[in-house]
């Protein structure tokens, strides 16, 4: 149980992760435009 629970965590943490990535890209793209 607590293996899956961590599972779960690295998951969200990853995936956190990653959205923060590509809205700090799509910022920095957004911010190149203008």
């Amino acid at each position: 149980m607590a293996l899956c629970f961590h599972h779960v965590f690295l998951f969200l943490s990853v995936d956190c992760t990653v959205v923060t990535l590509v809205l700090f890209d799509t910022i920095h793209m957004y911010r190149l435009e203008f």
